[in-house]
């Protein structure tokens, strides 16, 4: 039987099968003008962005599932700027002037997918070590957001945003992952202590929440579990 969470999950993304559906529609015109794209689903978060926690997904901006009451649900356009012709590189750093007639196409296509959505960002990406140049418009849908859902999720990111922050060998050895509707924090057994642990989750409202502590492996490669899940 599913969980209570991705049975959730599961129903917004069948909820927004009409919307996907229509944004398909849309995109008819840039298949017609044979322009490549991609199209990305997942949850914006401008709390999560504000707090500096990254997502999963397209410029770790989108996140896999809902942290905060007020996320959207969000499609992003992906249009690689590669597939253009008639470039001129301007230094170094991968900078470009482009005099394909397919960006002003791009970008009036754009332009008419951001007027039927009253709630959309874009972001013109340069090109990096780790993107290449491309275009992302993201279009945000109103999206009814579980409590439960978000509750862990907050939980999740502010243990591992504490985690990643940390500068010690037990912070090193610790992993802190998401396996249904449990968080799994699981440290090598030469480096854990109770007392770190605790430091690790203080002052995080673990009211509804247990947490329970196991072991696996043995000698130096015995790992210390600890499994939060709602009561």
């Amino acid at each position: 039987m599913k969980n209570k969470i991705l049975k959730f999950l599961e129903l917004v993304t069948e909820s927004h099968e009409t919307d996907e559906q229509e944004l398909n529609d849309l995109l008819l015109d840039l298949k017609d003008e044979l322009i490549n794209y991609e199209v990305h689903k997942g949850y914006f978060s401008r709390e999560a962005i504000n707090r500096g926690q990254s997502g999963e997904t397209v410029l770790s901006i989108l996140h896999n599932r809902p942290i905060y009451s007020s996320d959207k649900y969000c499609f992003c356009i992906e249009i690689k700027m590669n597939q253009l012709q008639s470039t001129i590189d301007v230094n170094r750093f991968g900078r470009k002037l482009y005099q394909d007639k397919k960006i002003f196409t791009i970008f009036n296509q754009l332009q008419q997918i951001s007027e039927r959505y009253d709630n959309c960002f874009l972001h013109i990406n340069v090109g990096s070590s780790s993107y290449n140049p491309a275009i992302y418009l993201f279009i945000l849908l109103d999206t009814e957001v579980d409590t439960d859902t978000t509750k862990l999720m907050q939980i999740y990111k502010e243990i591992q945003s504490r985690n990643s922050a940390a500068k010690s060998d037990f912070s090193n050895d610790t992993t802190i992952r998401l396996e249904g509707d449990s968080i799994v924090i699981k440290s090598n057994s030469w480096s854990y202590t109770d007392r770190k642990f605790r430091n690790l989750i203080r002052g995080i409202d673990l009211t509804d929440f247990k947490i329970e502590k196991t072991e696996e492996g043995e000698e130096i490669s015995k790992k210390i579990i600890n499994t939060i899940t709602k009561k």
